[in-house]
């Protein structure tokens, strides 16, 4: 079982931004945030970890094209006040 240490690689990188949203400051901190969260849990569960995160993000990529972060700033903004 491999654990989240550093050094991360260009390929997290990218997944962290685009999980987030490439928009902001804000959106790949949170993609991170997420990301390192869902390593170390999936990690934890199953040794197929990669795969199932790397499902995670393609669902992302497909369903939420802003990122995480970009969506929910959108709905927020949408929602009335």
């Amino acid at each position: 079982v491999q654990t989240c240490a550093l050094p991360i690689s260009s390929g997290d990188v990218l997944i962290m931004t685009m999980l987030g949203g490439a928009g902001t400051l804000i959106g790949p901190a949170f993609g991170a945030a997420i990301f390192l969260l869902m390593k170390n849990v999936v990690s934890s569960q199953s040794e197929h970890w990669m795969a199932i995160i790397g499902g995670v993000f393609v669902c992302c990529v497909m369903f939420f094209p802003a990122g995480l972060w970009g969506t929910a700033r959108g709905i927020l903004q949408r929602a009335p006040k």
